[in-house]
């Protein structure tokens, strides 16, 4: 039993009728052969202007009525019909399609206020219960068959290319738009066979239409779905044959390095045609193509991945995964990522610096994209210092960090950078530099203020090594190289020239000094230098000559004035043992070197002590003591005797009296017990070889003198020494 369908056709409400086929599948494309089957009429519209539309596959080529213009359509070319010139393509019989039996209309239409209804289709041209056709009705697409109106209600006169599909199969009707199932409904078939096959208008040349008109196609069976979805292509269209470009995705890259990385694709449809490339595109630009950097992946559908390289590190890249087939090449979508990089680091000023030890700071801002596996400082005494110099390394990752560094040289100036480490390299921070603590520099300056047992030390602490002076000052000692161990004497003050007193001191005496400073380094010393304390004089005393009865000669010898100046040096005396200036004196002008003084007043025949002395700042000193006599006169009178006698008890001085002349007068001279005295001869005696003699000053010596007198002056012309002991 036959069931009849009614279609009601809308007066001025319709729109347009055509006739879509496609295959919908989700994830891959609709084969060709599949699309093929059952394709009883496929019209592609690419032909130029005034030409009649040619059946891709049958022999149900149209007649062009009016000059249906071609123009630039969804693919390729298509129709653009204007109702009010009455355009229309139409073919009017042995048509040989499908009337009681399944079937599937397909059309692309583009249009906005709608003029006109009918899209595509055939039918008796009078008998709507014969018609399958495509219509717009109230601006939405439409189908109208037998006993059946199927409306989508989906609005397409919007100015935009839609894609409508009509099928029908075993009593029940789909209308597709855009590759969705808008609506459904059922009926039983056609009653007899069609005969117009109209694009442009409906069969009963009734309501032209204005609109553009592409890809029309009836199949003798109905399309599923997913070829539905074929035919539609995400709105890219799939024309006759059936193959287009493959259909790919593309995933988020991954195992991201320096300068590597995987990209993933995914060729989901191969597009009906096989697959003769894929792979994946990339730029540092958006929409990367394959005539940018890229890299191929063997096989056709399905996932796949490439290897990217020669990438840059640290730069943000645009990928897309590309397949290719017959039809061309066509893109997936694009994702992004940025390769790792080394690490962003900075280096801070070091603190905590001592004299061989120091901190160091850093700090990692960005770690690249890729972790952080070594992070830490790097010194070293030239500029630009790496880590295969000195190192020290901080636990963690990003952030601020510190780093002990150690084995420093005192008063050393060093270079530093932080450094961080991640799978793409290394990276260094800033340079920057510091000196590490040393004892102070200081010298010592010349001793000054030199007196006997106090003296001033002098020192210049010139550089602290970078930490606060403590304590300053001179230290000395009698042997070299003296310490603070020894005596020391402290100034107060940091740096620059100060002054101490050294007080103790013994004079005379060679001391040695160094000026000294202490900071938390330790304690340094400046230059050795020596001085010596002032001292009293060196003087000698030598023997007292051209001795009178009442006066004499003292005679010194000041060798050394103790370092002070000699104010005043003489000889002293004193008829008791060591005489001072304090008893008789007589000065000398002078300073060092021998000098004479005249003593006076003296006693005859008295013994006197004599010492030379001089006096400096420091006082006065003596020389050795010596003595002399005073001689006592003796006078010989030869009235009494030729020959006379006399005992030396004292030293004496001779005077002759009454000597006649042509006399020969002989004079006995005894030492007593103690000896050692002399005379002084008058001065009218005279010696034949002009020399006294020297007379023997051994205790109870006898010499004898023989002289002859002229009158006026004695001779000695005969002298026995020590004839009597």
């Amino acid at each position: 039993m036959k069931t009849t369908i009614k279609i009601k056709v809308m007066s001025k409400t319709i729109a347009g009728i055509f006739f879509i086929v496609f295959c919908v599948m989700p994830f891959v494309f609709c084969s060709a052969q599949s699309l093929t089957t059952g394709l009883v009429g496929y019209w592609k519209l690419d032909e130029t202007s005034g030409n009649n539309p040619v059946d891709a596959i049958g022999n149900n080529n149209l007649i062009n009525t009016n000059s249906t213009p071609f123009v630039a359509a969804k693919i390729n070319n298509g129709a653009s019909f204007t109702a009010s010139s009455s355009q229309k393509f139409q073919k009017s019989s042995s048509i040989g399609l499908p009337v009681t039996g399944d079937f599937s209309l397909q059309c692309w239409y583009k249009g906005a206020s709608p003029v006109g209804d009918g899209l595509f289709g055939y039918g008796l041209s009078q008998s709507y219960g014969t018609w399958r056709t495509i219509l717009v009705v109230s601006g939405c697409a439409y189908f109208g068959g037998y006993s059946v109106d199927l409306n989508s209600n989906y609005t397409i006169t919007d100015g935009n290319w839609h894609h409508i599909v009509v099928t029908g199969a075993s009593g029940a009707g789909t209308i597709y738009v855009d590759g969705i199932s808008r609506n459904t409904g059922s009926f039983s078939g056609l009653t007899s066979a069609g005969t117009t096959l109209s694009i442009g208008v409906r069969p009963d040349n009734n309501y032209y239409i204005t609109a553009l008109i592409d890809e029309c196609a009836i199949w003798s069976r109905a399309l599923t779905a997913a070829e539905v979805t074929s035919l539609y292509n995400s709105g890219n269209g799939l024309a006759y044959p059936f193959v287009s470009t493959a259909t790919v995705t593309t995933q988020a890259v991954s195992s991201i390095a320096a300068i590597t990385a995987t990209g993933n694709g995914n060729v989901t449809a191969n597009g009906g045609a096989t697959i003769t490339e894929r792979g994946v595109c990339w730029n540092t630009s958006t929409s990367p193509t394959s005539s940018n950097s890229k890299a191929t992946a063997a096989g056709t559908t399905g996932a796949f991945t490439a290897s990217i390289t020669g990438l840059t590190m640290g730069t943000l890249y645009y990928v897309k995964a590309y397949a290719v087939n017959s039809v061309g090449i066509s893109y997936g979508n694009e994702v992004s990522f940025t390769t790792f990089n080394v690490p962003t680091i900075t280096t801070q000023a070091v603190t905590s610096i001592a004299s061989t030890t120091a901190t160091a700071n850093g700090n990692i801002t960005a770690d690249g994209g890729a972790t952080i596996t070594e992070r830490g400082v790097c010194w070293n005494t030239s500029t630009t210092p790496t880590t295969a110099n000195s190192k020290a390394t901080a636990a963690g990752t990003t952030g601020a960090f510190t780093a002990s560094m150690t084995s420093l040289t005192p008063g050393t100036l060093y270079y530093a950078r932080a450094y961080a480490i991640n799978s793409a390299g290394i990276s260094y921070g800033n340079e920057v530099s510091f000196t590490t603590l040393n004892i102070p520099t200081i010298t010592t300056q010349a001793v000054t203020i030199i007196t006997a047992t106090t003296a001033t030390g002098n020192g210049n602490v010139s550089a602290d090594g970078g930490a606060t002076i403590t304590e300053r000052g001179v230290c000395w000692n009698t042997s070299s190289t003296p310490t603070t161990a020894n005596s020391k004497s402290t100034s107060s003050g940091t740096t620059g020239a100060f002054t101490t007193s050294l007080t103790g001191l013994t004079a005379g005496t060679p001391y040695y000094v160094r000026a000294y400073a202490i900071n938390s380094v330790g304690i340094s010393y400046g230059n050795e230098l020596a001085f010596t304390t002032l001292n009293i004089a060196s003087v000698t005393t030598q023997a007292v000559t051209n001795i009178t009865t009442t006066t004499a000669t003292g005679n010194g010898n000041v060798t050394a004035d103790g370092g002070a100046t000699i104010t005043e040096r003489g000889v002293c005396w004193n008829t008791s043992a060591t005489p001072t200036t304090a008893n008789s004196k007589t000065t000398s002008a002078g300073t060092t070197g021998a000098f004479t003084a005249s003593m006076t007043g003296l006693t005859a025949g008295a013994l006197y002590y004599v010492r030379a002395y001089a006096i400096n700042s420091v006082g006065i000193s003596y020389g050795n003591q010596v003595t002399f006599y005073t001689p006592a006169p003796a006078s010989v009178n030869w009235n009494n005797s030729n020959v006379q006698e006399i005992t030396l008890t004292s030293n004496r001085t001779f005077t002759f009296a009454n000597g006649k002349s042509g006399g020969i007068y002989h004079l006995i001279i005894k030492q007593n017990g103690t000896g050692g005295w002399t005379v002084t001869w008058p001065a009218n005696v005279g010696w034949t070889d002009g020399t006294p003699p020297d007379l023997t000053i051994t205790s109870n010596a006898v010499d004898v003198i023989k002289f002859i007198y002229d009158g006026t002056n004695y001779l000695g012309i005969g002298i026995t020494l020590n004839i009597h002991h």
